[in-house]
């Protein structure tokens, strides 16, 4: 009886328990309703926070830096405690041995160690996954400009819809109109039989477009819904779009050049580019510190305790002092891992030139960036080895603005960078 009492309540915490997890991830996964009068400012905002791809690209950001704090991580010593416990018995044999002999040993301990000087390959390492978080970043942000890109564009496809259907509803009419009339002027014999045949080809023409009209419009919604992370079976009924203000009506637009220069000054995959760039570049010398010794610190203290019936062992130990470790040859890994990054930065460079001479207009030009001057030679060009220099390659000019670098408050449905104009 006390068994299956105790059966029968755990039996309910456990319903109780699956019970609740079910509700948590239930209200996890709660989003309002697709509203059914919906303006672009609302379409984007939802965008921003429901669409599948742009939290695939928070969750990359994420990772970005948590890569970047493991790299950071190397700079500090670590520690580790060991235990171990251990029986050894006797095995006795036709010459001998005492089979009864056991005895138990019991392990304790605690190493140190901590790296002084690695050939800078922790500054490099950091370098480079600081570059892949920017990447990261930049990425993110290129999926929040294509996203709203494509939200602005179904946005304004469907409303172009809605007056293709108007006006092919206008068109039907007007030939409806006219084949009626024609039609009135055969019976009294003051027409012909031609007319009325054209009028009703053209009114079955009108009809075809605006069913075709109706069927875009159905497709449009179902574009943009999948946009905004919803699925058509989602549409709610009456759903309508509420007219877009003419931007056209504000201030005048700026030029093409104006244009161009933002782009290049502020357009994350052109960033994104030159932030992969600087990576390429930081593991060539990430790797060249193979050819660099490493330099470290290490202690152990450990605790032995030996016991069986006829004895009892007690040994402790402390060793402690430095290592030198210096790889002399490897195969000649180093350098071909060198020299594969440095033909990665290479072709960076040369998909950035080619970028910038076909995009860029006549008159566009781009002030350089000052560095520090114990960097550059006389003409003011960067010669540190296996670096591109600034006057090669006018998009690496571009300033970086400040960014966040922990992705704690990305896509939360705010915008990260907004354009100066429309």
């Amino acid at each position: 009886m006390k068994s299956s009492l105790i059966r029968i309540c755990l039996s309910v915490m456990l319903t109780a328990a699956i019970v609740n997890t079910i509700a948590a991830e239930g209200e996890d996964q709660y989003r309002p309703p697709l509203p059914k009068k919906l303006s672009l400012p609302e379409a984007k905002r939802i965008a921003l926070q429901a669409n599948p791809s742009l939290q695939i690209t928070v969750a990359r950001l994420q990772a970005a830096a948590s890569q970047l704090q493991q790299a950071q991580s190397n700079y500090m010593p670590t520690l580790d405690l060991t235990a171990s416990v251990q029986r050894t018995q006797e095995v006795p044999k036709q010459n001998g041995g005492n089979g009864r002999s056991h005895f138990t040993t019991y392990n304790a301990g605690a190493s140190f160690d901590w790296t002084l000087y690695d050939g800078m390959a922790r500054k490099y390492d950091n370098i480079a996954k600081r570059a892949g978080l920017k990447i990261a970043e930049a990425n993110h942000e290129d999926a929040q400009r294509s996203l709203l890109l494509s939200v602005a564009t179904a946005y304004y496809d469907t409303l172009l819809e809605i007056e293709n259907i108007r006006i092919a509803k206008e068109d039907l009419k007007y030939n409806l109109d006219l084949q009626d009339t024609a039609q009135k002027k055969l019976e009294r014999g003051a027409g012909n039989r031609s007319d009325v045949l054209n009028f009703q080809i053209k009114a079955k023409g009108a009809q075809a477009n605006l069913i075709q009209s109706e069927q875009n419009l159905k497709i449009r919604h179902y574009t943009l819904a999948q946009l905004l992370g919803y699925s058509p079976s989602e549409i709610p009924e009456g759903f309508e779009l509420v007219p877009a203000d003419d931007y056209s009506k504000d201030a005048a637009l700026p030029t093409i050049d104006e244009c161009v220069a933002y782009a290049f000054e502020h357009r994350p995959d052109i960033t994104a580019q030159n932030d992969a760039i600087a990576r390429q570049n930081a593991m060539v010398e990430y790797y060249g510190s193979d050819n660099h010794p490493q330099i470290s610190l290490f202690a152990d203290y450990g605790l032995t305790r030996r016991k069986n019936p006829k004895f009892t062992h007690h040994d402790d130990s402390l060793v402690f002092g430095a290592q030198v470790r210096w790889n002399v040859f490897n195969g000649n890994k180093t350098r071909h891992e060198r020299g594969t990054h440095a033909r990665r930065s290479e072709d960076g460079n040369g998909k950035a030139r080619r970028g910038d001479a076909r995009s860029r207009p006549h008159g566009i030009q781009h002030r350089p960036r000052h560095g520090d001057a114990s960097q550059r030679g006389a003409d003011g060009s960067d010669e540190r080895p296996g670096r591109p220099r600034e006057g090669d390659h006018p998009l690496l000019a571009v300033p970086r603005k400040s960014r966040r670098h922990h992705g704690k408050n990305h896509g939360d449905g705010k915008i990260i960078k907004n354009l100066p104009f429309h």
